[in-house]
C-alpha cells in the first residue's frame, strides 16, 4: 500500500505543487479545497499524471471549525495510516484596516492558524499510537 500524505489547501500554489512532489515519489494524496470543481480538476490530473495513486478530495473551508471536523473525519474514516500532514490551508485578504469589514483580521486567523492547529489535534492521535509520521 502507498504511503499517505495530508495536504489541506492542495489545489493551488504550494499546495498544488506540495501534491505535485509527494505524487512524484508515490504517495496517495488526501487534500481539501473551498471549491470542489479545482478539487476534482486536481484530482482528475494528478491521477492521469501519476496512474499508481489515488487522489482523495473533500470539500471543505477550513476557517471553519466544523469543515475541519468534517474534513479530519474524511481522512480519519479512510481507515489509513497518515504518514505526512502539510498544513498549507491560508488566505490573505487584502485592503485598509480603517475600511475593511469587522470580521476580515478572524477569517484571515481562522484559515491561517487555527486550520493548522485543529487539523493537527484531528489528525494526530493515529500518528502518535504509530509513533511515526510528519508534521508540517
Amino acid at each position: 500500500m502507498s504511503k499517505l500524505v495530508v495536504v489541506t489547501g492542495g489545489t493551488k500554489g504550494i499546495g498544488r505543487a506540495v501534491i505535485e512532489k509527494f505524487a512524484a515519489q508515490d504517495f496517495d494524496i488526501a487534500t481539501c479545497s473551498r471549491n470542489a470543481s479545482d478539487l476534482e480538476k486536481l484530482k482528475s490530473v494528478t491521477e492521469k499524471n501519476f496512474p499508481s495513486i489515488t487522489v482523495h478530495v473533500k470539500k471543505a473551508d477550513l476557517s471553519r471549525k466544523i469543515d475541519v471536523d468534517t474534513f479530519c473525519n474524511f481522512v480519519n474514516g479512510m481507515g489509513r495510516p497518515i504518514d505526512v500532514l502539510v498544513n498549507n490551508a491560508g488566505y490573505f485578504i487584502p485592503g485598509e484596516i480603517v475600511s475593511e469589514p469587522d470580521d476580515t483580521l478572524e477569517k484571515m486567523v481562522n484559515a491561517n492558524l487555527y486550520s493548522a492547529y485543529h487539523t493537527t489535534r484531528g489528525l494526530i492521535s493515529t500518528m502518535i499510537e504509530r509513533r511515526a509520521g510528519h508534521i508540517f
